[in-house]
């Protein structure tokens, strides 16, 4: 039996290590030790439930031998759906004591104490508030043991310092999780702020969402206009086994998006039976859904998937996942106006080609390309024949129609994301042919180009090479561009000097050079021709 000394020395000891600055964790150890101790018993386990919850999970526990030989892993949980006794304990307010010569024990009880060589167990209910928030337990393996009155007061006692341990605890895991959200918040932020790079922004964004979510995978995906097809831009795979790459776009865009932050599960008989496919296919069992909107405009989705087991979403996790949400939405918003801005310098304002300074930092760009993998690159200078005459006889609307229908023809008849074309200045422009040589006869033979770079050359040059490039946007202009012209009774015609980059040629402007010299050539041999230099 305790005495009254002893039980008093006992509350003060467990007071004091509640008020220590040991880590949570090692206060519920700590607090298990103690209580394990002076009651004198085998072992002392401490379990957290919280409120409405159908289990309890294994936190804290104190064991007299060196090793535990039964029972959970910290961290487990136990169901209380047909565990009679833990269910008075938690539901029913309860201190319960068990022995094993009980006649009256229940089955699950009976199990574990055969199992276990359980002699008596007492659990009390960790009452914080109006709250039960966990269950403190007593094993004795050792003997039979039943607590005398004396026992049980202190161990009721005890039971509400552990109350306060838990609380405690849970008031420092809130708080290391807020501190991990705004962590996690501040970290995008200065993403944002550090870059002007859209994906590294949205790289940024995946890990930290992942990382403060502890989730198996972040997708961020765009969705396209109307918010019917969701296309994956970046995804981060948080464990070793990752590492699918981006998934296939996902049609169901629309849905998703209407719906808001929404947890889809597995196992929900209700869910989507499309979408219970997506996730087996992908092998997911839980996801949470952030829509990503600026004000009022879809934007894209943000998915925290979990690959493990089933999550259940806290709501301040829910809430964090909205904010980074709001973030990424913020970023697809910057990267909008920054596209759009870029798009302004690099364009020319009449003709929608690109503008003179951004052909030539794309020029550049090829020319260190073509001589690093020895690959062609050929370029045409075009001009309009007599287009002064088309601003003196029929005003400048007419020559500005005139030079817009010039672009668009070009435009038509070059390879999209390969070619590029360019107003030069005035009426003069500018088409860079990546990859293709003057004709069909292929590469220079000076450049030695080596037999896979050749083939890629081949695979992606025009059929008949630049000259028959050129030679279809003369023949084209002449043919199309008065027509379309309004008012316009005389034909539209261009000469073209098509020049290749030779090894002989030190810079890209030599080649500008080579091109000029072969469209002024071009011009002064009648007009509406072509010119291959060299």
């Amino acid at each position: 039996m305790v005495t009254r000394k002893s039980a008093q020395s006992i509350l003060a000891e467990v007071s004091a290590t509640l008020a220590s600055s040991l880590a949570a964790e090692d206060i519920l150890a700590t607090v298990a030790r103690q209580i394990g101790e002076a009651m004198g018993v085998f072992s002392c386990d401490i379990w957290e439930h919280e409120p409405g919850a159908r289990h309890v999970t294994f936190v804290a526990t104190w064991c007299a031998a060196d090793e535990n030989p039964y029972g959970d892993s910290l961290g487990d949980t136990a169901e209380l759906d047909g565990w009679n006794s833990m269910l008075a304990v938690v539901e029913g307010r309860q201190t319960v004591e068990l022995h094993a010569d009980d006649p009256d024990l229940q089955p699950t009880d009976r199990a574990s104490f055969d199992k276990w060589g359980f002699q008596t167990t007492i659990d009390a209910p960790l009452v914080y508030g109006d709250r039960v928030i966990g269950v403190l337990g007593l094993v004795e393996t050792r003997e039979l043991r039943r607590f005398t009155a004396a026992e049980r007061e202190l161990f009721g006692q005890l039971a509400v310092q552990a109350a306060t341990a838990i609380n405690n605890a849970r008031a420092f895991r809130r708080l290391e999780e807020r501190n991990r959200q705004l962590q996690a918040l501040r970290e995008i932020g200065d993403a944002l702020t550090s870059t002007l790079v859209f994906e590294e922004a949205l790289d940024v964004m995946a890990r930290v969402a992942a990382e403060a979510l502890g989730v198996s995978r972040c997708i961020i995906n765009a969705c396209s206009e109307g918010g019917d097809e969701l296309t994956p831009l970046v995804v981060f795979e948080r464990l070793p086994e990752g590492g699918r790459g981006l998934p296939a776009a996902r049609a169901s865009g629309g849905l998703l998006l209407s719906r808001g932050s929404q947890v889809e599960q597995a196992s929900d008989p209700e869910l989507d039976e499309a979408a219970r496919e997506e996730l087996s296919e992908r092998g997911e069992r839980s996801s949470l859904n952030v829509p990503l909107i600026f004000k009022g405009l879809p934007l894209g989705l943000m998915r925290l998937v979990e690959t493990r087991e089933e999550r259940h979403f806290s709501d301040d996790e829910i809430e964090l996942a909205r904010a980074i949400g709001e973030q990424a939405a913020l970023a697809f918003q910057n990267a909008r106006l920054y596209r759009s801005l870029q798009e302004q310098a690099d364009t020319d304002g009449l003709t929608g080609l690109c503008n003179h300074r951004r052909f030539r930092e794309r020029l550049f760009e090829e020319f260190v390309r073509a001589r690093r993998y020895r690959l062609p690159l050929t370029l045409l200078m075009i001009d309009i024949d007599d287009f002064k005459t088309f601003n003196d006889d029929y005003g400048h609307l007419i020559g500005d129609e005139v030079l817009r229908i010039v672009a668009r023809l070009l435009q038509a008849g070059l390879r999209q994301s390969i070619d590029l074309a360019a107003r030069y200045g005035g009426e003069e422009f500018a088409v860079m042919l990546p990859n293709t040589p003057p004709d069909d006869s292929g590469p220079a033979a000076d450049f030695e180009v080596p037999s896979a770079a050749a083939g890629m050359a081949r695979a992606m040059a025009h059929r008949g090479g630049a000259s028959a490039v050129a030679g279809r946007i003369r023949h084209t202009v002449a043919v199309t561009a008065a027509q379309k012209a309004c008012g316009v009774p005389r034909i539209v015609t261009v000469s073209i000097g098509v020049a290749l980059l030779t090894p002989e040629m030190g810079d890209a402007s030599a080649l500008v050079r080579a091109a000029d010299a072969a469209l002024y050539e071009a011009k002064h041999s009648g007009k509406n021709t072509v010119v291959v230099a060299g």
